[in-house]
């Protein structure tokens, strides 16, 4: 199966005003095992007061990447990843924009080093950030991950769900969070076991973390060896959510698919997402990256699958409030390797669909309410020389005014954060 990591490390959606997704980190392998508990105490704190400050976008560590986005005014967006040290694990990296300049914030973490994935904001005085603990015995990710903003400052919170023991390939982790409201939101991601990874679901309610029933996935006999992953979830609210993600093999099963769960407040359903590409030839099968949704029958998802000569091509699915259907999804040369991570909408008739294209360069697409096209996406540097790059979330407040983040590396130097801005014409490169 083609995993996450061969991709990005986290990919997420956005429900209009959010975004979420990663690219370029240092890798670790994901976990496996799980322990259910609940808490909701804090563990750390970090304030606004000394953050720096930069006109242009900071670059903490010796190799950092931007997973998510998400924005509540023209002077409050949040962007969250991860950057490595020289020595020690991945740290938390969390970026403030206040109208005119980022600023890099300190944000806690855990002893044993994090990686953020996801980000809802709901004010300028409520966001969750979710993502993964790593654990540097295990060098995997064991454990889901999430903080809070209070509006002054960022707080980790103790959250469900942790592995036990090591396994030659871990995977626990939070992909993506929403949040309908102050008081509720729901996270959602993969459970790594021995016998094979599982998809998870908690909600936040007023106080503490709960384990919501997962949405349903592969389970023991012929399945054992199966991998389900949730990669993205929109919600429109604590009763109406949609996961999207995909399902393949670890084995030698073979066979892929689209996974597609709604949420009722109570339990998920399995609707079932139409096939794309020659997925019976290939075990990873497609993949569904991200999702948005601007009403109960108005949502977007979008990711990849593979064409008869194996290449990886854009993928969008569109929900009319009945059913999902394949939509046109312009690309690039049939040879070339393309990718949707993240989509958002500002408007029935407007909406942003980012990725990667060309095989290493930042792809955005666009829907004019009629049909999907391509627009000019600049990046840093050139391939000629050797430079690779790929944008993983957006944000849209209007029409006129989005942002996508990402990373970007040159040959096999370190990576470094990637940020565009929209103003309503044209796409910028933040220096």
């Amino acid at each position: 199966m083609t995993h996450r990591f061969s991709l990005r490390i986290s990919v997420v959606s956005v429900v209009v005003l959010t975004a979420a997704g990663g690219l370029f980190v240092i890798p670790t392998m994901p976990s496996q095992a799980r322990a259910r508990g609940v808490a909701g105490a804090v563990i750390q704190r970090v304030s606004l007061a000394g953050a720096p400050t930069s006109t242009s976008l900071p670059q903490p560590g010796t190799s950092r990447s931007l997973s998510a986005i998400s924005c509540v005014s023209p002077s409050d967006c949040w962007a969250v990843g991860t950057y490595a040290s020289a020595h020690g694990p991945n740290h938390n990296q969390i970026l403030m924009w206040r109208g005119s300049a980022w600023k890099l914030m300190q944000p806690p973490n855990p002893s044993e080093g994090g990686d953020l994935n996801g980000i809802s904001c709901t004010s300028s005085k409520n966001c969750w950030a979710v993502g993964a603990t790593d654990n540097p015995s295990c060098f995997c990710e064991t454990a889901n991950e999430s903080l809070q903003w209070t509006g002054s400052s960022w707080v980790l919170r103790k959250t469900l769900n942790q592995s036990s023991a090591c396994f030659s390939s871990c995977n626990f982790r939070l992909d993506a969070v929403r949040c309908p409201s102050p008081q509720e939101c729901v996270a959602t991601g993969t459970d790594g076991e021995a016998d094979g990874w599982y998809n998870q679901a908690i909600e936040w309610a007023a106080t503490k973390w709960t384990t919501l029933a997962p949405p349903p996935g592969p389970s023991g006999g012929d399945d054992v060896g199966r991998i389900s992953e949730l990669f993205g979830l929109a919600c429109l609210s604590g009763k109406s959510c949609w996961a999207v993600g995909n399902t393949g093999c670890q084995g030698s099963c073979s066979g892929g698919a689209d996974e597609v769960f709604s949420w009722n407040g109570s339990q998920w359903s399995d609707s079932k997402a139409p096939a794309p590409g020659n997925v019976k030839s290939y075990a990873s099968g497609p993949q569904l990256n991200g999702v948005t949704c601007s009403s109960a029958s108005r949502c977007w998802a979008v990711g990849y699958y593979y064409n008869g000569k194996g290449h990886q091509q854009n993928q969008i699915l569109r929900w009319d409030g009945k059913s999902w259907s394949l939509a046109p999804a312009p690309g690039h040369k049939p040879g070339d390797t393309t990718s949707l991570a993240a989509v958002a909408c500002p408007s029935a008739s407007s909406c942003w669909a980012v990725g990667s294209g060309d095989g290493a360069s930042n792809q955005i697409l666009h829907w004019n309410g009629k049909v999907w096209s391509a627009v000019s996406a600049p990046r840093p540097g050139s391939a000629s020389n050797g430079y690779q790059s790929r944008l993983t979330g957006v944000a849209c407040l209007s029409g006129k005014r989005c942002w996508a983040v990402g990373s970007y590396s040159r040959h096999s130097g370190p990576t470094f954060n990637e940020a565009l801005s929209w103003n309503g014409k044209v796409w910028s490169l933040v220096a």
